[in-house]
């Protein structure tokens, strides 16, 4: 299991070709969820980092704050900042 860490939107193409159905990935900035060009599997886990407007998550992505960012990076063996 991995833990991805996205900052950057002109990476989610190349983190997308890596990321695993078992990985969790993180979306550091809010401007990352408008990109919607992209797609990633389905399976992930995917989380945001204290977004603005919770309501307007995607279902299947959870809100979390630093403590829960340092749980998950506790829980994964590798992690990789895109």
């Amino acid at each position: 299991m991995t833990l991805h860490l996205l900052q950057q939107p002109e990476s989610l193409t190349r983190a997308a070709a890596l990321i695993a159905e078992s990985d969790s990935v993180v979306f550091m900035h809010e401007k990352l969820l408008l990109a919607n060009d992209v797609q990633l599997p389905t399976a992930a886990n995917y989380f945001a980092l204290n977004p603005v407007n919770t309501d307007a998550l995607p279902s299947h992505i959870k809100a979390i704050d630093y403590p829960e960012l340092v749980s998950l990076t506790s829980q994964h063996a590798h992690c990789l900042s895109w």
